[in-house]
């Protein structure tokens, strides 16, 4: 299960290290802080039934990572170069591994964020993404078994006022980057501190405490400038004009008032700030998705990592799972297709695109419909083409538009259009004013990952997601709904 945590750091070796990194590889990388709490809001506890214990417990048991323990507590998990670890009050963070592209970074992250989102559900919970605890008050919150925890909450408790806000009560956001040298860390140091008060306003969103206003937007951002006067705050930006009074700050009397300021910022971009405005709404945005289910002969073919069941079983329990990840505001529909399901055409409708809020058990009946057809063969390209027709003409502004559309195989329909023919036709319906995503998720070895990424290049946005063992098309689903934005009117 793990090895205990019981190295030590000096300074020297923490300097040693700083000089002797410089990378020329320039990679990035996040650090994620999530929260779960009761439904009521309350907090949850280390020990409790599904605590925080239990909590990295199943991540360990059902996702495969490792368990780090701290006389004998688990206290972190390790997996393909990334971390999970405990933060002082149980908030839960992902310390991403290195990535060599944003696009990676956003996958891992959304696929992280889905499976606590399962596991909070699956308890009772909620997952929340406040930058401070919304209702539960800081001294109900518990304490973490960490040895160091005891350590700064002493030390941090007699630096800062709101210090063990900090601790227990709070979750952010942190970018990581490469450095080549010194001088080249200070810079972006330097650039990171002067964009730091503009990305808290962006992303305020910590306006609560013990469920009443406390008068800043980011209640957050206050308790960092009280906790620490040694390490934390907002320091300005070299050659930046002097600070002016905090926008958000209100004269209600919440602790750290107006006596801070805030840094005031110039030449920014104002499309960059829209594109990024607009891509954290995509993702947060409802949607409506036609999901559409491969039904061929080969559907049947077992899959040894998954205990014998087949294709067919493991797509059913993905997408059981998948839906439960869908909130009443979405709209989903269902189709099967093979060949010949409805005379010569491949595919037919189960359930038509409708509101969860009145379908939700509709669908979950429909699931078991996912049975294969015996020697039924891969109508995909007239059913891509058809179920991207009929998402487009249904349409609806503010949301994320979507096909989500599951095989095991490449197209064999003789009867059907060619991959030339499906191409043609879905950029000539490509229309920017109705974007829809096409997403494809591909099961097994025998998929043609080029003849897959031919249908979804050919639209506006969406993507290739592709579970060479089988048994993983869970996870692969969570990513694909996760990684939902790039296509909202």
């Amino acid at each position: 299960r793990g090895a205990a945590m019981s190295s030590r750091l000096d300074r020297a070796a923490l300097v040693a290290s700083f000089q002797g990194y410089g990378s020329g590889k320039q990679l990035v990388g996040g650090e994620f802080e999530r929260a779960v709490v009761q439904r009521d809001g309350r907090a949850i506890s280390y020990e409790e039934h599904h605590g925080i214990r239990w909590y990295l417990e199943e991540f360990a048991r059902r996702w495969g990572w490792s368990i780090v323990l701290e006389d004998d507590h688990p206290i972190a998990l390790l997996k393909d170069g990334a971390n999970l670890t405990l933060e002082p009050g149980g908030q839960i963070e992902l310390s991403g591994a290195p990535h060599a592209s944003l696009l990676e970074l956003e996958r891992e992250l959304n696929l992280n964020r889905a499976q606590l989102v399962e596991l909070a559900k699956d308890a009772g919970h909620v997952a929340i993404a406040s930058g401070l605890t919304p209702i539960a008050s800081i001294e109900s919150v518990r304490w973490m078994p960490k040895g160091r925890y005891a350590i700064m909450r002493e030390y941090l408790g007699k630096r800062g006022e709101l210090a063990h806000f900090m601790m227990k009560g709070t979750t952010s956001v942190q970018a990581n980057f490469d450095y080549v040298d010194e001088d080249d860390c200070a810079e972006k140091v330097a650039i990171a501190a002067g964009l730091a008060p503009l990305v808290t306003a962006i992303f305020a969103s910590s306006p609560l405490y013990e469920n009443k206003p406390t008068g800043f937007q980011s209640m957050r951002a206050n308790v960092w400038r009280h906790t620490d006067p040694d390490r934390t705050g907002f320091p300005a930006p070299i050659g930046a004009p002097a600070a002016s009074a905090p926008a958000t700050a209100a004269s209600s009397g919440a602790k750290g008032g107006a006596d801070g300021g805030g840094t005031a910022a110039a030449g920014l971009d104002a499309s960059a700030i829209s594109q990024t405005l607009g891509r954290w709404a995509a993702i947060t945005v409802p949607g409506r998705v036609l999901a559409v289910f491969d039904v061929s002969g080969s559907m049947l073919t077992k899959v040894p990592t998954a205990g014998g069941l087949t294709r067919a079983q493991v797509t059913q329990r993905a997408a059981a799972q998948g839906l439960e990840l869908f909130d009443d505001k979405w709209a989903v529909g269902t189709w099967l297709f093979s060949t010949n399901m409805v005379g010569k055409r491949p595919w037919k409708e189960v359930v038509p695109i409708t509101p969860l809020s009145s379908a939700r058990g509709t669908l979950q009946r429909s699931i078991s419909q996912i049975v294969p057809k015996p020697g039924g063969a891969t109508g995909l390209y007239d059913t891509a083409l058809a179920a991207y027709k009929e998402v487009q003409d249904g349409w609806q502004g503010g949301r994320i538009n979507s096909v989500i559309l599951f095989t095991d195989g490449k197209n064999e329909n003789k009867d059907g259009i060619t991959r030339d023919q499906l191409v043609a036709q879905l950029k000539k319906l490509n229309d920017p004013k109705r974007p829809v995503r096409m997403i494809v998720i591909g099961i097994g070895g025998e998929v043609d990952r080029n003849e897959l990424e031919a249908i979804t290049d050919a639209t506006s946005a969406g993507g290739v997601f592709i579970a060479p063992d089988p048994a993983k098309i869970g996870e692969i689903f969570l990513e694909a709904i996760a990684s939902r934005s790039g296509a909202n009117g």
